[in-house]
């Protein structure tokens, strides 16, 4: 039978993992199509990205904000707080950099200029490159590190 501490901890890596990995595939994912849309159409496409986004991974992200709080009490024992916390600044950090920098980019591109749409979406690749996505895989080295301190457990659980 599975403890609370066991199933919350599974559900905070599943959304952890889930977020964090949606997050990534952004940078190498969507915004290289970016810069080969072209300026009539770049709304509307942008839109539709933006609009999936909102759908699809802010609602987890939010969820991933009081989730990874709320473990660092409710983990399970052989979880490491530090890496959990490691994590949930991390996340933190991406949130900030996404309004702070990011966001304003993509403002650039529906608002401005659409003519300097490939150099603003090299700019948005690079500063996430840098500041999303290597904290980001540094971030999933740290989930599957508690991934295997919870799957550890499982052995000697199963083997009572």
């Amino acid at each position: 039978m599975l403890d609370f501490r066991r199933l919350y901890s599974t559900f905070y890596l599943v959304l952890s993992i889930g977020v964090t990995w949606a997050a990534l595939s952004q940078d190498r994912v969507n915004y290289p199509s970016w810069a080969l849309v072209g300026p009539a159409e770049f709304n509307a496409f942008h839109h539709a990205v933006i609009v999936g986004t909102y759908t699809y991974i802010i609602p987890f992200a939010l969820l991933s904000l009081p989730a990874g709080i709320a473990m660092i009490w409710l983990r399970h024992p052989a979880i490491s707080r530090s890496l959990v916390i490691l994590v949930l600044a991390v996340g933190l950090f991406g949130g900030a950099i996404t309004t702070r920098l990011a966001i304003p980019i993509q403002k650039q591109m529906d608002y401005g200029d659409h003519r300097h749409i490939p150099a603003l979406v090299q700019q948005l690749i690079t500063i996430d490159l840098y500041w999303r996505v290597i904290p980001g895989l540094i971030a999933l080295a740290a989930l599957a590190t508690m991934t295997y301190q919870l799957s550890g457990t499982a052995k000697t659980v199963s083997a009572k």
